[in-house]
């Protein structure tokens, strides 16, 4: 939900580079956590805490990341390949991250002894993560805003000029705040069954996937 205001008030550019930022920053921080080994008790705990902070923010990044790419494929994609675009959101990150990151902790244990992987080895993954996030965030600047965005930031514009020249007229803000109906409060008012199935529908997937 989040990530969706910021796509539909900002625009899907900047949305999905904040996705990929704060996934990049709460991955790479992980990698700098004090651990109860190096750092004693007291230190340990903060790193501790910290990480759930660091793990609850980048799971927010994820799946604003699925979303908005979602969003973003569909709106440029022509109909007649749309499906086989957006599958490759799910080839590319659920297939082809996971088999990267497989590969990448298969080299970083066959090179280190246990106790190297144990002490530092572990921080490895965290921190090689800085090189293709960095060069995503690069290339993403030259996204190009969707022609659907435009549309709604044009109708949006629309409707306060026709709200504000009503309320000159009538000498009331009724039909302005009418007429100002957010993406939010329109998604509450006029699809309650959609956004409660499409809620328990991705939770239970996530509760049977991740736990």
């Amino acid at each position: 939900a989040f990530f969706g205001f910021l796509a539909d008030r900002f625009g899907r550019k900047p949305a999905m580079q904040l996705t990929i930022l704060l996934m990049l920053v709460t991955t790479v921080l992980q990698g700098c956590l004090p651990s109860f080994s190096c750092c004693g008790d007291t230190w340990g705990w903060f790193g501790l805490v910290t990480l759930l902070v660091l793990r609850a923010l980048q799971g927010l990044s994820a799946g604003g990341e699925l979303s908005t790419a979602a969003v973003y494929i569909s709106e440029i994609s022509p109909r007649e390949t749309l499906g086989f675009n957006l599958s490759w959101i799910s080839v590319s990150g659920a297939f082809g991250a996971w088999t990267v990151a497989a590969i990448v902790v298969f080299i970083i244990e066959s090179s280190l002894s246990k106790a190297d992987m144990l002490a530092w080895g572990w921080r490895l993954p965290y921190l090689t993560s800085l090189a293709p996030g960095s060069l995503l965030i690069f290339f993403r600047q030259y996204l190009e805003e969707t022609d659907d965005f435009e549309d709604l930031v044009k109708e949006a514009a629309a409707k306060k000029a026709n709200g504000a020249n009503r309320e000159m007229e009538e000498g009331s803000s009724a039909g302005s705040e009418a007429a100002e109906m957010g993406t939010m409060q329109e998604l509450l008012a006029n699809h309650k069954l959609a956004l409660l199935v499409g809620s328990l529908g991705t939770a239970g997937i996530g509760a049977l996937w991740y736990v």
